[in-house]
């Protein structure tokens, strides 16, 4: 495993060293010249690897013992896409560009953030939007630089699109655990909103006078009966065998419906 690393490490320091490797290229240098867009696409790339490399050494936890080279095949295989490519200025041999870059999303990335919108936020840092199965970035402004040899090309201030990248590589390499752990944390929660509900309305019932119980218990019970059939029933959100998110929907449906009995019989929700 880690003889992979150390191999990651040589070729992407060789490569950031000169971020697009060797160019040709005869045309006038602008930033939409063919070499200086590749030079944006292979620099993101790289910078993503960089991260991986990093974390997987630093928070080995994260990856849940997964070879490093999955993450990185995940990475090179993200298609990036640069349009729109404008040179606003030229000063001293820099360039500043604007451009829109795209990262399109595998479906095991779009698949966790369906289930788990929350990890959208980590992936459309820097004004990324999400569209039609890719993150995008309209206007990015970036700026580009020629070496003496006129074939190096140096890319600067693209500060987290890479970032992205990465992140979007994990999520889809993570997919299962992410998915599986998210979903069994949502559903202890779910089980315990309603568990705590229950237990209050039981205290509140076993509180009211005998006169009041006993004038309400074919009411209670009629209740009782109506959260079931409407809510499904509590044994099936207990089965394993029960579809996930209808487990979940059952408890929230239950504990919805309880909090308002809770109200009803004078109860504080709060």
């Amino acid at each position: 495993m880690f003889k992979g690393i150390l191999l990651l490490t040589s070729a992407s320091l060789f490569s950031l060293s000169a971020h697009a490797g060797f160019f040709g290229g005869g045309d006038e240098f602008k930033c939409g010249r063919d070499d200086a867009v590749k030079a944006v696409q292979d620099y993101i790339k790289n910078e993503a690897g960089a991260k991986l490399q990093n974390y997987y050494i630093t928070s080995p936890a994260a990856f849940h013992n997964k070879d490093i080279q999955e993450f990185q095949s995940k990475i090179d295989s993200i298609p990036m896409a640069i349009s729109n490519v404008s040179t606003t200025s030229d000063t001293d041999g820099t360039l500043n560009c604007s451009a829109t870059l795209s990262a399109q999303l595998p479906p095991e990335t779009l698949a966790v953030i369906k289930s788990n919108p929350e990890y959208l936020s980590s992936i459309i840092s820097d004004n990324g939007k999400l569209n039609n199965g890719k993150v995008v970035w309209s206007n990015y402004s970036y700026s580009l630089s020629l070496a003496d040899n006129k074939k190096d090309i140096s890319v600067n201030k693209i500060n987290y699109i890479q970032n992205a990248l990465y992140q979007i590589a994990v999520l889809a390499v993570n997919k299962d655990y992410i998915i599986d752990s998210n979903f069994n944390g949502k559903l202890l929660n779910a089980r315990n909103d309603y568990a705590r509900s229950d237990t209050y309305l039981n205290d509140i019932w076993k509180n009211l006078p005998d006169s009041i119980k006993a004038s309400m218990k074919k009411s209670q019970q009629t209740w009782v009966g109506e959260k079931a059939l409407k809510c499904g029933k509590l044994s099936d959100a207990n089965m394993e065998t029960t579809p996930g998110q209808t487990r979940i929907n059952i408890y929230d449906c239950q504990t919805k419906m309880t909090n308002e009995r809770i109200t009803f019989l004078g109860g504080d929700n709060n």
